[in-house]
């Protein structure tokens, strides 16, 4: 898992990373660069802050799911976040 913390919201749509892009000055979304921390422990966030994560290679996400709608939960102290979101393989980043 690579991960930012923004101390406010985006408004763009995330890009998906090519298969052999580099964490470091990752164009995340348009006009926005950064660097992606690798990381597996819990994560406290600030309230109002933004987390912004990139999972690779999930357990039981596959090749055979690209196309397919998955849902992914995201457990907090406080609550739960449900979202479905549309497997896609890697591909170049555009600006």
């Amino acid at each position: 898992m690579y991960y930012i913390r923004l101390g406010s919201a985006i408004s763009t749509s995330l890009n998906c990373p090519n298969e052999t892009h580099s964490w470091t000055g990752f164009l995340y979304t348009r006009g926005r660069v950064n660097n992606f921390t690798s990381d597996t422990y819990d994560k406290p966030l600030a309230s109002g802050d933004t987390l912004i994560l990139y999972i690779e290679s999930p357990d039981s996400v596959s090749v055979n799911n690209i196309g397919v709608t998955i849902g992914i939960t995201v457990y907090t102290e406080n609550a739960q976040y449900y979202v479905e979101c549309n497997v896609q393989s890697a591909e170049t980043a555009k600006p």
